[in-house]
């Protein structure tokens, strides 16, 4: 993570690094401090959408749109043109780790172990390949849609803008 990034990067790195519960305390931290009058000249942009908790307090939804794409981490909706686009929850978690971490190059070893949750093996990369594949073509839904999924030959995979 680089530093000099702005909030809403770090914000999608960090997500992706934190468990269901770490993510909870860090977004009930950030309202508690949005709350102190001492925080308003750092207060948090406004966000387009919410959702209701069973204990009644409202928290942003992590919403990624690059393009035609549309992407939300808590409801594990993938659109693309408005069509959504039917993942299984690896795909989408392969989805996850890419669009996160736009323009980077993320490796077979990163993706085995943010897909499966185990350390990489020799016969994982046909699976990614695999995986990946099948990704890029559900998210082609029109033939002039871009190819949001790129192969970096030997290393991993990256999500084009």
């Amino acid at each position: 993570m680089d530093i000099s990034e702005n909030g809403k990067q770090i914000g999608e790195k960090l997500f992706v690094l934190l468990n269901d519960a770490q993510r909870n305390e860090l977004i009930k931290y950030v309202l508690e401090q949005k709350k102190q009058p001492s925080s308003s000249a750092h207060s948090l942009p406004a966000v387009s959408a919410k959702r209701q908790l069973q204990t009644g307090s409202v928290l942003p939804l992590t919403e990624i749109q690059v393009g035609d794409l549309y992407f939300c981490l808590e409801e594990r909706i993938v659109r693309v043109r408005g069509q959504e686009i039917p993942l299984t929850a690896r795909e989408f978690d392969a989805i996850h780790v890419l669009i996160v971490n736009r323009r980077r190059v993320i490796t077979f070893e990163l993706l085995s172990n943010h897909i499966w949750g185990y350390d990489f093996e020799d016969g994982t990369i046909q699976a990614i390949h695999n995986l990946m594949s099948r990704a890029r073509q559900k998210l082609k839904v029109e033939p002039d849609v871009p190819d949001y999924i790129t192969s970096v030959r030997g290393i991993g995979y990256k999500f084009n803008i």
